[in-house]
This record gives C-alpha cells, structure tokens and sequence, in this order.
C-alpha cells in the first residue's frame, strides 16, 4: 500500500507545519498529522475533512502538485479557471517554479490553454513554451511541456502543467499525471470554485483590489496591538473624466490606479476601493511618518503615469488623506473619518496634494 510521506518525501509534512508561499490569507492552517495507513487516494478527501472549506484548495493543491511533480521530475503548475469559457489563471506551482507565476493569467490561445478549450491532453513542440508568459526570468525559457486537462461533470476547469521534456517521454507523463489528478478532482474542483466565491466576496470586480469589507477585515486582523496607518485616495476631477470621455475612459482610469497601487505597496498592505473613485489603503505596522511618505510617492506616481485608453494618452491626478493610529489618532475605529477629513482638506487645497491628520480646518 503507497503512502502519502513515501511519495511526496515529506513535501505535505513540510507545507503543513508551516512553509514558504503559505497561505495568503494569514498563516497556514494545521491539521493533524496523516495516518501512517492513510493511502495516496485517500489524501484530498482527509485535507478536506481536517481543513477549513475556505482553506481547502490550497493545500489539496499543493500536494497534488508536488506528487505531479515528483513523477515526472519536472516543475509544475494548476492552471485553473470557475467555468468553461472564463478566464484561466495559475493557481498554485510546485517542483521549484516560481512563485511569482500565482495569480498570472494563462492565454487560452497558449500550448496550455488548448488543453483547456480542446479538453485533451497537448503536448508542447521543443521549441515553444507550454504557457508562453515572459516574466524576465530565464528559468522559464524552457520549450516544451505537457498540460493535462481536470474535468468533472463534462466541463473542464483547468490543467495541470509539466515545464519542460519529461524524461520517461510525453505518453508515460500524461498517463502518470491523469492518474494522480483523478485521485483529488472530487475534492479540488469545489474547493477552488468555493474559494473564488470567497473571493469575490471580498474583491472589487472592476479592479481587483479588495473591496470595503475585506478592508475591513485586514483592519481586524491587525487588532491594536500594533501602529498602522490608514490612506484614503480621491481620483481628482474623476466625474469630468466620465463626462468628457465616457465611462470607459473613467473604468480605465481606475485600473490604472489600481495597478500603481499595487506595485507600490508591501505584501502585507491591503489596497481597496471602497467608492466610485475612491481608494483606501491600509499600513500595519506604519506610524504617520511611514503612512505620509507612502501616500507621496502614491500621489507622484499617478501623476508622473500618464494612462493610454483607445490611442490616446491622459494624466490624472489624486487628492490623498492619511491618519494614523495611535499616534495622532488613539482610537483606531476613527481612523477613517480622520482620513476622510484630510482628505476633504487635500482636495479643498487644490487637489494633488497629501494631507496627514489631524485635518486643521480652514
């Protein structure tokens, strides 16, 4: 009988005692050790059983991965999408790839995303990448590769993907990886369809940023048993940009701001919007100091990136409020009524511009 620590060499064990790219959403979940007569088939349906279903597809695919990736000795990566025809997306890596790939989208035009729409097995040419992302790391120029289709109920929601050419050649590969999927497809496939659900619960469908009850929740996560630091943005003259250039012109300006917010804040950030052009941003761990020099170099970013939308090239600007906990604000529950409030000065001052609280008035 095939045990689960004799084919994953302890790369489970690892992941549930805490391990590097362990859950975003706070620190890994536990669960009790796997029995020692716990067989291979058995595994995705006792992570189940032990783990929370928010906290489930993680680490079912995670093992999944690292057993698929054990077989064929090759990196891997799940490509996963909610429903035929949506968009498709890496949703967990293993065997050494990148982690930086979690989260990137997958062309369904690609070598991968064929196995996807055609739902059969593709085998990648040497000389072409399974999934052609250039992300400028050279690791990743490998060619060749093979992408396994997961389908359950005739619908297909995604694949698994070898990197590079399996040394027991591509036949045996396909063969070894379909096997070992069709052991977790019964758990895997609700569990992500349940965490995209959760997701975005919490998401802002235009912009992927958080949304105001996920901002909210980072808030408690934080509790105030440490400094932080709360930014609220305004998009400057935002209605006139609807008005003048419509609202597709305006949507592109918000994921415009949302991609600089992005890569100008640290992991643990968390940026949300939380109006029509309205932005929050929260800092743990950052005292006003911190939270004013992050709300300028927000401020100058937006303004020094102009924005292309059907040819042509537009500059906005923001007005930005910052408060601070607990140092000027002692309460943290006031925290975005002090932010509103420097905000409100901001843009009574002439817009573009920060403005830290306590707000004076005038």
């Amino acid at each position: 009988m095939l045990l689960l620590f004799g084919l994953v060499a302890g790369g489970a064990a690892g992941f549930f005692a805490g391990r590097r790219g362990a859950p975003r959403r706070g620190a890994p979940q536990l669960i009790p050790p796997l029995p020692d007569d716990l067989v291979v088939s058995d595994t995705a349906s006792y992570i189940a059983a032990h783990v929370s279903a928010e906290s489930t597809f993680e680490p079912v695919a995670f093992v999944l991965l690292e057993r698929c990736a054990a077989l064929v000795s090759l990196p891997c990566a799940l490509v996963m999408r909610e429903r035929p025809g949506a968009a498709a997306q890496i949703a967990a890596v293993a065997g050494g790839l990148d982690a930086r790939l979690m989260g990137v989208d997958v062309p369904l035009d690609s070598q991968a995303g064929r196995a996807l729409t055609d739902g059969l097995p593709v085998v990648g040419p040497k000389d072409e990448k399974v999934i052609a992302i250039n992300r400028g790391d050279r690791r990743r120029e490998t060619g060749g590769g093979i992408a396994v289709p997961i389908a359950q109920g005739g619908s297909v929601y995604g694949a698994i993907v070898a990197f590079g050419e399996p040394a027991i050649g591509s036949r045996e590969a396909i063969s070894l990886i379909s096997e070992e999927a069709r052991k977790f497809i019964g758990v895997l496939v609700p569990a992500y369809l349940a965490t995209a659900a959760a997701r975005r619960a919490e998401t802002d469908e235009l912009t992927g940023l958080a949304n105001r009850r996920s901002l909210g929740k980072a808030q408690a996560r934080s509790g105030t048993s440490e400094r932080a630091s709360l930014i609220v943005v305004d998009i400057d003259h935002f209605k006139a940009v609807n008005d003048d250039f419509g609202h597709q012109v305006g949507d592109a300006a918000l994921k415009h701001v949302s991609r600089i917010l992005r890569q100008t804040l640290r992991p643990r950030d968390t940026a949300a919007r939380i109006g029509g052009e309205e932005f929050a941003i929260w800092l743990p761990g950052a005292d006003q100091a911190t939270g004013a020099e992050v709300a300028e170099r927000l401020r100058t970013s937006v303004a020094g990136s102009p924005f292309r939308h059907a040819g042509a090239e537009r500059i906005i600007t923001i007005s930005v409020g910052v408060a601070s906990y607990p140092t000027p604000i002692p309460v943290v529950e006031n925290l975005m009524g002090a932010a509103d409030a420097a905000l409100y000065q901001a843009k009574r001052g002439g817009r573009n511009q920060v403005v830290a609280s306590p707000a004076r008035a005038g």
